[in-house]
């Protein structure tokens, strides 16, 4: 299809990033972005709906943009979910990039209890894994899983409250920098070697709802690395 303007339209395998919530349907945008038929243009909003954490609107796919995508500045405004924002604007590389994924470092986590997150000077991909309970598994196959929240504190004294979905976190995505916008989302195509300043996540706490906390199992399993 064509857009105004003459651009050609070519959608991903799950296009609408807010139902690509399940591994088989991550899976499959992630494996058609890193195949010849990947777009030559990404327009790319952080956020989605339901207060979700930004950077979860690309999960894994960002090491993927970062290799094979450049930044070619900010347009718009242009309409989306929360009204009218500004996208970044990427173009494929002739040829990849160099991104670096440093080695994964587990550790484990609480339920209502804050992590804090080193200070490696580079931009941090995480994997969140929160695994259920048995009757978790049984709400899980009824499409009811249980509300989970990330709170993040920032390097600027700043606190924010997302909701977290439970296979795009298992998946991977950017914990750090925050990036609430396609202006924040610029800074690390542009400068992969900063930390994300004010914007630098330093610790994150993973909360449901007390009363189904029996939905869970007892421990959070967190994987981070830098993306260099």
């Amino acid at each position: 299809a064509d857009l105004d303007g003459g651009a050609a339209y070519h959608p991903r395998p799950m296009f609408q990033e807010y139902s690509t919530y399940t591994a088989g349907l991550i899976a499959a945008n992630f494996a058609f972005m890193e195949s010849d038929d990947a777009p030559d243009t990404v327009l790319l909003a952080p956020g989605s709906i339901d207060n979700r954490y930004p950077s979860l609107s690309e999960g894994p796919l960002w090491p993927v943009l970062l290799r094979r995508y450049a930044d070619a500045g900010l347009a718009g405004p242009l309409g989306h979910l929360d009204g009218e924002v500004d996208v970044l604007v990427l173009r494929r590389r002739d040829s990849d990039a160099v991104v670096t994924l440093g080695q994964e470092e587990p550790v484990t986590a609480r339920f209502g209890v804050p992590l804090a997150l080193p200070d490696a000077g580079a931009p941090l991909v995480a994997k969140i894994d929160l695994p259920l309970s048995a009757t978790g598994w049984m709400l899980s196959v009824l499409h009811q899983t249980p509300t989970v929240r990330i709170t993040v504190a920032l390097a600027d004294g700043t606190r924010h409250t997302h909701r977290l979905i439970p296979d795009i976190a298992r998946a991977g995505f950017v914990l750090s920098p925050y990036m609430p916008d396609a202006a924040t989302a610029r800074q690390l195509f542009s400068s992969r070697g900063g930390g994300g300043g004010e914007h630098r996540v330093t610790e994150i706490q993973v909360d449901v709802p007390d009363l189904i906390h029996w939905a869970f199992a007892d421990r959070i399993s967190v994987s981070i690395r830098t993306v260099r």
